[in-house]
């Protein structure tokens, strides 16, 4: 009688043990990966706002550079539009992607997000 007691312990614990270790494994794995998701969104975020940032930092730059040039009307000045223009020119040519890039990634859109796959949570 408690040879059978300690066989039944024994499959039970069994089997009710790996079905618990086997759901606790899954979801720690789930929540790794939304941490690691969450991690790159992060990077790309934060590489998105340096692009802007170095962007916006130059064309202010170079606003100012000519704003204080007007004063004297020389070449100076308008070498500094032309400088300025370059600057502005470079940044419009980026503005569309920024505008896309920040979008996708305020949505929770971003590509390889894990959305597609049902691991949005």
């Amino acid at each position: 009688m408690t040879l059978i007691t300690v066989i039944i312990s024994f499959v039970l614990t069994g089997l009710i043990g790996n079905y618990f270790v086997q759901r606790w494994q899954q979801r720690n794995w789930h929540e790794q990966h939304r941490v690691l998701r969450l991690e790159k969104e992060l990077d790309e975020l934060r590489t998105l706002i340096n692009e802007i940032m170095e962007l916006g930092d130059a064309r202010n730059y170079r606003a100012r550079r000519l704003l204080l040039s007007l004063d004297n009307e020389s070449s100076i000045s308008t070498e500094r539009l032309m400088d300025y223009e370059r600057t502005v020119a470079v940044w419009n040519d980026r503005f569309n992607s920024f505008c896309v890039r920040l979008t996708l990634l305020a949505s929770g859109r971003w590509p390889d997000s894990g959305e597609e796959d049902g691991m949005r949570m």
